[in-house]
């Protein structure tokens, strides 16, 4: 098959014994019943797979029971595809799966397709005539509605050639499935193959995997290399989104996948357990889910019985769209965009479906919820800024966006250029990280109200350092966005830092006349003492003052810079520090490394002072202990 054809999913719908997988072997030559029991039985049980190939177009078939029972497994299949091969015997027409097929195919937003009439050998020409115009009635103004109806025969062959012509022109029409860097192949079979290991199959719904790929498996998140690829039997390199793809995986075994789990880009993304979503219903809410709102929710290959509530306590009546939170007992990889189908618990029936608009809970109304399902179609910017928006103070980097939204990377950069030029985000520092101009506008007021207001009640102390600044924040905020603020304040004047504290520019410590003399005498003292500075308590007894308000002058010393805090009980002056530099400095010219007994030596102290020296040189990276207890000098420091 040719690796650059445009690649298109068809899966086929209908009644069951409608000729569905006949009119697929009929097309292909490819039997796609599998098992022993679906060829003794004479129905399809789970799904089959078959493909063909005209010029640059390749189809790829997924043949899906028609049996109530098995619409389970014909959703696994239904979901993944791009276009639908809808299968309706001349002989019966209508009749209740063809109707839940096709409710599923709508839930599901799959609008192109043909409608094969099969086993028109059974009826006279008049018949066929008759059966295509009810066929044509009963899709009239609905998805399929204009749909090529071809009347065929996989016994005699009858307009089969015409139906393969047909499906190529659709599939050529059909949009392709996105090939960017997101993977995403949703696994429907997971088999050991002797001599090769694991292998699991899947619809690559997304992007293109490589051989020696690490791909995550969702929700487990389990890593794999994919070792081999094909693609209907044929060996390659790499699978394009809208092939039908089996893997063989390095280091998997069997019960690590099963169908339902999704592989995707290594750390790129994470299974929810919630998400927000438009959904309607093919009768009134409370009558098909009951009060407790329990359904089963089919996604890709995917079921997993979920809880739905209805934003508003709103009671949506047939046909009515509507808000829901979705509450899953099992983590699923879901993106804004996604189509699911709803099933009831028990007698299980298709009850619905919808679309995911958030794969986390935003707590927005339904009026915001409904603006943001309107931009996630129309204006992916304005998506982007909304969810920019909702993280507020936090701000999200582009990782995070990728994983909220699903765009891809090159998308993300793009939108936030151009948000950028209209002065509506912000990159934060060197961090991918982005805030709104809103938002940093806020911080910055925010960060001028709380300086305000501490300098008020606390006359006499530097200031606040950034990590303190974040306790008094109203709400959370992230300490990347609060130091790009400060430092844009820095920059413009609005704040003033010292020593690790950041102030107002007009602001002046207050002391009494009492604190600004015993002030003087703590710093003068622990500059006489130069390197031998004695803890607080001999402090005290030197300047002859209370160790309580001794303490309390050596924190404020220490944060105008005046002092530094070796331990507990050690402090020294700054310049007697900048002199430690500069003979730690001269030392250095002729030695890189310094013993303890060298650095005793150099400065006349013993291991008392010298230990608690060397390790607060060590945390500031002054210098670098080594195992022998040597010292590495790094004066740039």
């Amino acid at each position: 098959m040719n690796t650059t054809a445009k690649n298109v999913i068809f899966a086929t719908a209908g009644h069951i014994d409608h000729g569905k997988t006949g009119l697929i072997k009929a097309i292909t030559g490819v039997d796609t019943d599998r098992w022993d029991e679906e060829k003794r039985r004479g129905i399809t049980i789970d799904l089959g797979y078959a493909s063909m190939a005209a010029g640059d177009v390749a189809v790829h078939f997924i043949d899906v029971p028609g049996h109530e029972k098995f619409v389970k497994n014909m959703l696994a299949g239904a979901g993944t595809v791009g276009a639908v091969l809808f299968v309706i015997a001349a002989d019966e027409l209508i009749k209740p799966q063809t109707i839940e097929h096709y409710e599923i195919c709508r839930l599901l937003a799959i609008d192109k397709g043909i409608i094969a009439l099969t086993k028109v050998d059974l009826l006279e020409e008049n018949q066929i005539d008759k059966a295509i115009e009810e066929v044509t009635d009963y899709f009239k103004k609905k998805p399929l509605d204009g749909a090529p109806i071809i009347p065929v025969s996989a016994r005699s062959g009858r307009g089969i050639n015409q139906l393969k012509e047909t499906i190529i022109k659709i599939a050529a029409e059909t949009e392709e499935f996105q090939t960017g860097e997101t993977v995403r192949l949703p696994i429907d079979r997971s088999f050991t193959v002797k001599g090769y290991g694991t292998v699991v199959t899947g619809s690559l719904v997304r992007g293109v995997v490589k051989k020696g790929d690490v791909l995550e498996s969702l929700p487990t998140g389990k890593e794999f290399i994919v070792r081999n690829i094909q693609v209907f039997n044929e060996e390659r390199d790499m699978a394009s989104a809208g092939e039908r793809t089996a893997l063989n995986l390095q280091k998997a075994s069997k019960s690590d996948l099963k169908r339902g789990d999704v592989l995707t880009n290594s750390g790129a993304f994470a299974a929810a357990d919630r998400a927000e979503v438009q959904v309607e219903f093919l009768d009134d809410f409370r009558k098909v889910t009951g009060k407790d709102g329990r359904v089963r929710l089919h996604l890709h290959t995917t079921e997993v019985i979920s809880r739905i509530k209805i934003i508003n306590g709103k009671n949506l009546k047939k046909g009515e769209k509507g808000f829901a939170r979705i509450y899953l007992t099992e983590p699923l990889f879901l993106l804004p965009g996604d189509r699911f189908v709803l099933r009831s618990i028990s007698p299980v029936n298709t009850i619905g479906g919808g679309i995911v608009i958030h794969n986390r809970f935003t707590g927005i109304s339904s009026e915001n919820l409904a603006k943001d399902i309107r931009n996630l179609f129309n204006s992916e910017g304005e998506f982007l800024l909304s969810y920019i928006n909702k993280y507020k103070l936090n701000g999200l980097s582009i990782k995070q966006m990728r994983m909220i939204t699903g765009f891809e990377t090159e998308a993300i950069e793009r939108i936030l250029r151009d948000l950028a030029q209209k002065r509506l985000v912000l990159r934060i520092d060197s961090n991918d990280k982005y805030i709104t101009v809103r938002s940093f506008k806020k911080v910055e007021g925010l960060i001028y109200n709380i300086l305000k207001e501490y300098h008020s009640t606390n006359p006499d102390k530097a200031g606040l350092t950034a990590e303190e600044m974040l306790h008094f924040f109203p709400e959370k905020t992230d300490a990347a966005v609060l130091n790009a603020v400060l430092k844009s304040m820095l920059d413009s004047g609005r704040v003033v830092l010292n020593n690790s504290y950041y102030s107002l520019p007009d602001f002046k410590r207050r002391f009494t006349a009492k604190e600004s003399s015993l002030l003087e005498d703590v710093e003068d003292f622990i500059l006489r003492s130069g390197l031998k500075s004695p803890g607080p308590g001999e402090i005290s007894r030197q300047v002859d003052s209370d160790e309580g308000a001794v303490k309390k002058m050596l924190r404020l010393l220490c944060e105008s810079g005046t002092l530094k805090k070796i331990s507990p009980d050690y402090y020294l002056h700054k310049d007697t520090y900048e002199n430690i530099k500069q003979k730690l400095e001269a030392f250095s010219e002729d030695k890189e490394k310094i013993k303890i007994s060298e650095f005793k030596e150099l400065f006349s102290i013993t291991r008392k002072h010298a230990i608690p020296l060397l390790e607060y040189l060590d945390e500031i990276g002054l210098t670098r202990r080594l195992k022998n207890g040597e010292r590495i000098i790094n004066i740039k420091n």
